[in-house]
């Protein structure tokens, strides 16, 4: 038999759309031009249009409705501005409404428990935000357990386990999020990449630089696909498959995978650091290969950088 509380709550949802009033057109108006906002890069503008949002919403709407959707559109802004505390306030009250009216193991709550877990994590609080990832977990496992949202969840909760030192659990949940994203996104999307670059960090991280060195010969392949060959994403994920090869003593390739993130990083002058470091790691394989002419050369560059610029006259400028 039907839960009656569940059939009001329907009811009541039908009837709020089919005499939809105008101050829930003006939620609709503020939170598709917020999220018009975010994807410009313009998140100060965003924030004002949320907000402006949840007040419609917060004036008539029944909590569970669209306020406490803007709640968690708020809490997910609020996250990307880096501004914790105010994103956790929002995710806290979210959970609070969906709570009452559902219960505490529904997919709306699994919403704003994942929230929570975001709020805490980028501000570096890894063992407050597991607990909250760990709750969403579970829901969504159980409710839809290929949904991206439990990828999502999973490749949080598995940075968090990274941080704690908790590695072999990371690497069994980075593995769940790369099963249910390549499935739902293909080989080719940027998501996939990335927590292909989370896997293969992980057993970088754990020693394990054979398992790491074709996870991250993947993710070259991907991120060259989708952003280009001389993305600095590229060189990046470049600088790691070198770095394996070299642990792994495969001199030859990790010289030739050198060489040609440097190339990249090569085309960005201005990020000098960037361009030291692969210097550095590069001429360090050279002189394991016994090339040590090879490696001078290199580290001269070095030196040519770093030398103080010269004046007119040929003294060093101030």
């Amino acid at each position: 038999m039907r839960n009656p509380k569940t059939f009001l709550m329907a009811a009541a949802a039908l009837f709020f759309t089919v005499n939809r009033p105008a101050w829930a057109d003006d939620f609709s108006s503020e939170t598709s031009q917020a999220k018009i906002c975010v994807s410009n890069g313009s998140l100060a503008q965003a924030e004002e249009h949320f907000k402006k949002a949840s007040l419609a919403a917060k004036k008539k709407s029944p909590q569970y409705g669209d306020y406490a959707t803007s709640l968690l559109n708020l809490g997910s802004l609020y996250c990307q501005e880096k501004k914790g505390a105010e994103a956790e306030n929002c995710y806290k009250e979210a959970l609070d409404i969906y709570k009452k009216a559902y219960g505490e193991n529904t997919l709306e709550t699994a919403r704003a428990y994942n929230g929570l877990g975001d709020a805490y994590r980028l501000q570096e609080i890894y063992e407050k935000a597991a607990p909250w990832y760990e709750k969403a977990a579970k829901i969504r496992e159980a409710s839809a357990p290929e949904h991206t949202d439990l990828a999502d969840t999973s490749a949080s909760l598995a940075e968090c386990y990274g941080h704690l030192g908790r590695k072999t659990d990371a690497i069994t949940l980075v593995k769940r999020a790369v099963s249910i994203r390549q499935k739902a996104l293909g080989n080719r999307d940027p998501l996939v990449a990335k927590t292909y670059f989370l896997l293969a960090n992980l057993y970088e991280d754990t020693g394990k630089t054979q398992m790491a060195i074709p996870v991250y010969e993947k993710v070259v392949s991907v991120c060259e696909t989708t952003y280009g060959a001389e993305s600095p994403k590229v060189a990046t994920t470049l600088e790691h498959l070198a770095s394996m090869y070299q642990k792994e003593k495969r001199l030859a390739d990790a010289e030739k995978t050198y060489k040609k993130a440097l190339a990249i990083r090569e085309k960005k002058p201005s990020d000098t650091a960037k361009i030291k470091a692969c210097i550095k790691a590069y001429a360090q394989v050279l002189k394991q290969d016994n090339k040590s002419d090879e490696a001078s050369k290199l580290e001269s560059k070095l030196a040519s950088s770093a030398a103080p610029a010269k004046d007119k006259g040929g003294k060093a400028s101030k």
